[in-house]
């Protein structure tokens, strides 16, 4: 995802240390904003057929405690075909119609060290069963495969960054505090968590920096206004 913000070195973000974790914030508009105008490609029609139409409206993205949510209304017309004879043609009921709407659910965790969006549970404001079968048909699998996947991948990357880098991008100020270092640099962060990463141990100095910090160790948690991403390292006995 293309967040401007993250690009400049004067925007600032949330920063806490506390008990050998240091968290950074995303503010939910820096993510919400962009998420909602991109998943207004997937409205309209998704279904037409000679028993069956349905139409997707009014997508909207959110946070939730836990993690997101995504929600939009649904118009579904059904009829079934009585008889088809050479002569008449094709004769079918009248049309049923029924708009609802529903609210999906999505999990939020870290897989091999990026965001992971899934599914998590679904709401419907009708409950008629006619209704819920072409949802469960048809539009769930269509949440699923363009909408919810294009979701997961807008938040798999921010501006080129891993969630570690972006957490160290962030956070350095206070991690250097909290390591008793002078400030590092852009630079000598990524430096050190690339060699961190790959077991580098030439130098007393990175050796201490890899025991103290471990990337591998992040985690994601999702309140209403704020995506929290979580690193934990080692405390030092100062």
């Amino acid at each position: 995802m293309k967040i401007p913000q993250l690009d400049s070195n004067n925007f600032k973000l949330p920063v806490t240390v506390n008990n050998g974790t240091i968290e950074v914030g995303i503010a939910e508009s820096y993510i919400a904003e962009p998420i909602r105008a991109y998943i207004h490609k997937y409205e309209g029609e998704i279904r037409n057929t000679e028993e069956e139409k349905i139409n997707i409206e009014n997508l909207q993205f959110f946070f939730r405690e836990g993690g997101f949510a995504v929600q939009g209304d649904v118009k579904v017309e059904a009829r079934k075909l009585l008889s088809q004879a050479p002569i008449i043609g094709a004769v079918y009921t009248p049309w049923m119609t029924l708009s609802g709407s529903f609210v999906e659910e999505l999990a939020v965790d870290v897989v091999e060290g990026r965001l992971n969006v899934s599914h998590s549970q679904l709401r419907l404001s009708t409950t008629e069963g006619w209704y819920k079968k072409l949802f469960d048909d048809f539009v769930f699998p269509y949440l699923q495969n363009e909408v919810v996947k294009q979701i997961d991948e807008q938040v798999s990357n921010f501006n080129g960054m891993t969630l570690d880098e972006l957490v160290l991008k962030y956070g350095k100020e206070r991690l250097s505090q909290a390591f008793g270092e002078n400030l590092l640099s852009d630079n000598r962060v990524n430096t050190f968590l690339k060699l961190a990463n790959a077991g580098a141990n030439r130098f007393e100095r990175i050796k201490s920096f890899k025991n103290r910090f471990n990337s591998n160790r992040i985690s994601a948690r999702v309140e209403q206004e704020y995506l929290w991403l979580s690193l934990e390292f080692a405390q030092v006995n100062k």
